[in-house]
């Protein structure tokens, strides 16, 4: 969720659509995961969020990644990319992180 935060302010919706889209649809999202975690997230100062009026429709709340967050998403990507290539490795891919599967 950080990560989709560091392209735009979004709403709950828009995250799980983009998380969505971004996965081929493998990867979905209910609200009972969703907001849990935008609240710990906020919680911790990785997100700010207001709310936000609109002309039509009801008001919506917008979260938007905090300086700590991006900091905080960077790291967690280091992290994963570590442990995708030490699987890769384990399985004797090589490039597993980079995209590509190599020979195994």
């Amino acid at each position: 969720m950080l990560h989709v935060l560091v392209r735009e302010p979004s709403h709950g919706y828009a995250i799980v659509r983009s998380v969505e889209r971004d996965s081929g649809d493998v990867l979905r999202l209910g609200e009972g995961t969703l907001y849990p975690v935008l609240r710990s997230l906020e919680h911790d100062g990785l997100v700010t969020s207001e709310w936000q009026t609109l002309d039509a429709g009801p008001a919506r709340k917008v979260y938007r990644i905090t300086a700590a967050g991006r900091a905080e998403c960077s790291q967690r990507i280091r992290e994963w990319r570590s442990r995708v290539n030490a699987i890769g490795a384990v399985l004797g891919i090589d490039g597993f992180a980079r995209g590509g599967l190599g020979h195994a």
